[in-house]
């Protein structure tokens, strides 16, 4: 059942690309008031996760956005996934929504990136909330070996032919 306010604020739902130094990233947004709530995607996820979320946040303004390789954003060439290219993604998102801070939610893999940004661009940082997610020097937050097979261009017809066959899906999520 969808109440009012969450009505209201889904017909206030903008999406749009930004250009970001690695290609584009899809960005959704539902207006209201600032600092926007910006959520971060994990691993395998993408801005998809928060779309019951998103317009429960209302009246704050509310964003979601695939890192590039995920979702709806760009490809990448699997080389670029260090917290200082997704701070890039970070900040070319801010910058675009014409915002000088924002909240940054970091969930699961893009947490050490939230934690990261937070320290590397604290005035752009009005909050940082943290959820199923680590931070620290260990070996665990290697991105998985998987994570070329959704990024690299050339293997674009392979990852989309896996996923699309359900109990291939799930042999991938199970390894």
């Amino acid at each position: 059942m969808t109440i009012p306010d969450e009505t209201a604020a889904i017909a206030r739902r903008h999406e749009r690309h930004v250009e970001t130094p690695h290609g584009r990233v899809y960005v959704t947004e539902i207006t209201g008031g600032d600092p926007p709530i910006v959520l971060m995607h994990g691993f395998p996820d993408d801005h998809r996760v928060y779309n019951k979320l998103l317009p429960r946040l209302s009246p704050r303004r509310a964003v979601a956005f695939d890192f590039a390789g995920y979702g709806r954003s760009d490809r990448k060439d699997g080389t670029h996934f260090s917290p200082e290219d997704h701070g890039a993604e970070i900040t070319a998102v801010l910058d675009t929504l014409g915002t000088d801070q924002a909240i940054l939610v970091g969930h699961d893999a893009s947490g050490p990136d939230a934690v990261a940004y937070s320290i590397a661009s604290p005035r752009r940082v009005a909050r940082l909330v943290l959820l199923n997610t680590v931070f620290g020097n260990q070996l665990s937050l290697k991105l998985p070996g998987m994570t070329r097979l959704f990024a690299d261009p050339q293997l674009t017809t392979l990852a989309d032919d896996l996923v699309g066959d359900p109990s291939q899906l799930l042999r991938l999520l199970q390894r």
